[in-house]
């Protein structure tokens, strides 16, 4: 079995024109994913919940509700930060083995069981920026991933080796952050 993974940071979707493009964008990607695996979606609540439902109804939606923002007053349905997303086609469904959030919510490992005879483990991750607490995470994620499974690692690892990489020159599937 071959499968198509696609990961991106999506950078805020609490806008429902931003939630439009990136449908139409995973509409028009060839081949179709058979999981995507979404970072920085910066949903709460019931925006967060039918996420999935808006994306595509083709997919199983697995989430990690954003933590709330910092002057965040409406908590159910406002912006908050950070937040992974995982879709995988219903016909993996069969499939799923097991599925975990981590380090409050900035990781989710999904595993899948006997596709080719193996049991793969697919994780998301929206590392953290500070380099004591990025390490926390990755030691946490180590400690907590079941062991045999061959790992897919996909997301935001929020490093940046040079000033040079920061650069937003190549342009952004959605333009505005939120």
């Amino acid at each position: 079995m071959k499968l198509t993974i696609y990961s991106l940071n999506v950078r805020g979707l609490n806008d429902p024109a931003k939630v439009t493009r990136l449908r139409n964008y995973i509409q028009n990607l060839q081949p179709a994913p058979d999981i995507l695996m979404l970072q920085e979606h910066k949903l709460t609540g019931e925006k967060a919940a039918i996420l999935g439902r808006q994306l595509n109804p083709t997919y199983r939606y697995l989430f990690i509700a954003a933590r709330p923002g910092y002057r965040n007053e409406d908590r159910a349905n406002g912006a908050g930060r950070g937040g992974t997303a995982t879709l995988i086609q219903n016909s993996l469904d069969r499939f799923i083995i097991n599925s975990v959030s981590l380090y409050q919510g900035r990781a989710l490992w999904i595993v899948l069981g006997n596709i080719a005879g193996y049991s793969w483990g697919f994780l998301n991750v929206y590392s953290p920026n500070d380099a004591q607490e990025r390490t926390r995470f990755w030691e946490s994620i180590l400690d907590n991933l079941p062991p045999n499974c061959h790992w897919m690692v996909g997301g935001d690892f929020n490093m940046v080796e040079s000033s040079v990489d920061k650069s937003t020159a190549c342009g952004r599937l959605i333009q505005e952050p939120e």
